[in-house]
């Protein structure tokens, strides 16, 4: 036996670092008892999972080939327990749950972006609109504009042949006052 367990009745708390290796179980019975039992000691091989599924295992321990098997047909249950906490099952229904949430919601933005689409098709033609009435105004502004520019015209035209005729006149009367001056 070992020294160290056969020296006097030592509990869990009193065997500090070895007892974190025992079971909750046996915690309990060596600290109800007095009697520690021997520690759990992990052989020194290690189980490798590669990626072409075969285990590796130390020359020290030897597995049987339906232990293999065991490990095989488990481990991806095992790992699902560890990490998930739900069996796949429940994990795939949650994933298809979702699927169906980010699908609804890929569906509402859509539908979002289309009305958006459409309220930005209305301001457009909107926009359209007020540049129609601006261009129909700037057209009647010009028309309003060629109508003043030919009266003005006019105008200037008439004064023209009012003051050449009021220039001929006047030069003509000049003349012959000078001709008639003796």
């Amino acid at each position: 036996m070992d020294p160290e367990l056969t020296h006097g009745r030592q509990t869990a708390a009193e065997s500090g670092a070895r007892a974190a290796t025992n079971s909750p179980f046996a915690m309990q019975i060596a600290t109800q008892t007095g009697v520690r039992p021997a520690p759990f000691r992990r052989p020194p091989a290690l189980l490798v999972y590669s990626a072409d599924t075969s285990i590796v295992v130390a020359p020290s321990m030897s597995l049987a080939e339906e232990d293999i098997q065991f490990i095989k047909d488990h481990l991806g249950e095992w790992l699902a327990e560890r990490s998930l906490g739900k069996p796949p099952a429940v994990y795939e229904i949650e994933l298809r749950e979702r699927m169906v949430r980010v699908e609804e919601e890929l569906k509402h933005q859509r539908d979002l972006i289309k009305s958006i689409l459409v309220e930005m098709d209305k301001r457009f033609d909107a926009v359209d609109k007020r540049f129609e009435a601006i261009d129909k105004r700037f057209e009647a502004m010009h028309l309003q504009m060629d109508k003043r520019f030919e009266d003005l015209t006019r105008r200037i035209d008439r004064f023209m042949f009012w003051s050449f005729g009021l220039t001929v006149s006047v030069g003509a009367l000049i003349v012959a006052a000078l001709k008639l001056w003796p």
